[in-house]
């Protein structure tokens, strides 16, 4: 059984369009990259030199928030920049954890 609703524009029932905390706005731009770049969260986790738990851990928001490195590696996972990962409508609203 998958958590997904829609890859790409939601997770567990949040939407893009909700007002989110940040965690969550990274959920979502994480399954918005891998659609893109048409890759899977193991992928994501050995580009960017992180482990797949470390990816989990995200979705399964077992720590408050994701650190700057964290974000640092995902963004590099998909060979783009942090201001590239940041540059989406999601962070325009989010809330902190």
């Amino acid at each position: 059984m998958t958590e997904y609703c829609n890859t790409v524009t939601e997770f567990k029932g949040l939407r893009y369009e909700d007002i989110m905390t940040i965690t969550n706005a990274v959920i979502l731009r994480i399954n918005k990259l891998l659609a893109e770049h048409n890759m899977t969260k193991r992928q994501l986790a050995r580009s960017g030199g992180l482990s797949e738990g470390t990816i989990a851990s995200i979705y399964k928001q077992i720590a408050k928030g994701v650190s700057l490195t964290t974000v640092f590696a995902i963004a590099q996972g998909f060979g783009i920049s942090v201001a590239e990962f940041l540059d989406d409508e999601l962070f325009n609203s989010v809330e902190i954890d």
